[in-house]
C-alpha cells in the first residue's frame, strides 16, 4: 500500500500539472520554464515507472499463442514487433528535447519539421497503446496508462508553443511530411528485420486486449499444488514450461521440476507406501496453503529457485533406483 499510493498520486498529479499548463496562455517566462521543469520530472518518473514496470513483467508477458494460467495477461504489445513501437517513441521523446531548449527561429527549418513530424508519429503510437489497454484496473492504470496520456500532453505543449512564436506554418508542414517520415522509419527496420506493418501489428497480434485479433489457447490451472503454481506463474525463461498436462481431469502447465517431482513420489508410493503416505499427509499440509501465497512472477521464480537442491535429491534417488529414470519423469501428467 506505500508504494501503491505514491505510484497512483505522484503521476496523477504531474499529469494534471501538464494538463494545466498545456492550457495556459504561457506568456510569462516563469511559467514556461515552470511547465518545462514539470515536463522533464513527468519524463524522469516516466522511465522509473517503465523500469518498475518491467518489474512486474508487463513489458515481457507472454504473446497470444503462449498457455498461461487462469490469472495471469497476455502482452498488449506484440514481442516482434515491439522494436518497431519502441523506436517511434524512442524518437519522439529524442525529438522533444531540440524544439523544447533550441529557439525555433535558429533551427533548421527541416530539422524542426522532422523533430514535429516524429512527435506526431509518437502520439500515434501513444493513443493506439491507450487504446489497447484502456479500461485497466487501478494498478495497470497508473503504471500503463498515465506515461502515454503524459507523453501526449507534453508533446502537445511542445507544438503549441513553436506554434506561438511565429511559427505555426511548421506543425502543418510536419503534418505533411509525417507519411514520408514513417516510410524512411519502417524502411529502416525492415532492414533491420521488422515487418514493413510492424506499426499496427504490434497491438493487433495479441490476445485479450481492445485491438487484439487473436484467439489464444485454453488456460490452465494453476491452484492447488504449489509446484504448478511456480510452472505456471514464474518467468518463462527461469522455470522453462515443457507442455500442457492434465491433472485430476484438468489442464495444467508443467515443467521438468514438477515431472521430477511427481515421479519421484511415485517411486516411493510404489516402493514404500508407508513413507509416501507420511510425505503425502506433510506435503499436503503445507505446499498447498504456500500456494495461496504465491502471487507474482517473482514469487514464483523463488520457490522455484528454494525447490532446485530437492529437485536435484529426486533426480539423485531416480537415477539410483530407476532403471529408466528418463522415461518415468517424461510420462508425468499425461
Amino acid at each position: 500500500m506505500h508504494v501503491i499510493i505514491p505510484l497512483i498520486g505522484i503521476p496523477c498529479l504531474l499529469t494534471l500539472a501538464n494538463l494545466v499548463f498545456l492550457c495556459l496562455p504561457c506568456k510569462q517566462p516563469k511559467v514556461k520554464r515552470a511547465g518545462i521543469i514539470v515536463e522533464l520530472v513527468t519524463m524522469v518518473l516516466g522511465v522509473s515507472l517503465f523500469i518498475y514496470a518491467g518489474g512486474l513483467g508487463i513489458t515481457s508477458e507472454p504473446d497470444w499463442y503462449e498457455v498461461i494460467d487462469t490469472q495471469s495477461a497476455y502482452s498488449p504489445l506484440a514481442s516482434w514487433a515491439q522494436s518497431t513501437f519502441w523506436t517511434f517513441i524512442f524518437l519522439a521523446i529524442a525529438a522533444y528535447f531540440p524544439l523544447r531548449f533550441i529557439p525555433v527561429a535558429k533551427m533548421p527549418p527541416l530539422l524542426a519539421v522532422l523533430c514535429i513530424a516524429a512527435i506526431y508519429a509518437g502520439a500515434v503510437e501513444c493513443i493506439l497503446y491507450i487504446v489497447q489497454i484502456f479500461p485497466a484496473d487501478e494498478n495497470f492504470f497508473s503504471i500503463g496508462l498515465l506515461p502515454p496520456i503524459n507523453c501526449l500532453l507534453i508533446g502537445a505543449k511542445a507544438i503549441k508553443d513553436i506554434a506561438r512564436e511565429k511559427c505555426a506554418k511548421l506543425p502543418l508542414w510536419a503534418l505533411l511530411a509525417l507519411l514520408p517520415f514513417m516510410g524512411v522509419v519502417v524502411g529502416i527496420l525492415f532492414l533491420a528485420g521488422q515487418k514493413p506493418d510492424s506499426f499496427i501489428t504490434v497491438f493487433t497480434e495479441t490476445a485479450e486486449w481492445n485491438l487484439s485479433t487473436k484467439t489464444p489457447p485454453p488456460r490452465v490451472e494453476y491452484t492447488g499444488h504449489y509446484l504448478c503454481t511456480v510452472a505456471a506463474k514464474g518467468h518463462r525463461r527461469l522455470v522453462r514450461p515443457l507442455r500442457v498436462g492434465r491433472r485430476h481431469g484438468a489442464p495444467i502447465l508443467v515443467n521438468r521440476q514438477l515431472c521430477v517431482a511427481n515421479a519421484f513420489e511415485q517411486l516411493i508410493q510404489q516402493r514404500t507406501p508407508r513413507l509416501h503416505r507420511c510425505v503425502r499427509y506433510a506435503y499436503d499440509n503445507t505446499g498447498f496453503h504456500l500456494s495461496k501465497h504465491i502471487h507474482s512472477r517473482a514469487a514464483a521464480d523463488a520457490v522455484y529457485l528454494l525447490m532446485k537442491p530437492l529437485e536435484w535429491a529426486f533426480l539423485f534417488v531416480l537415477y539410483l533406483c530407476t532403471a529408466r529414470p528418463e522415461e518415468r519423469i517424461s510420462s508425468q501428467y499425461r
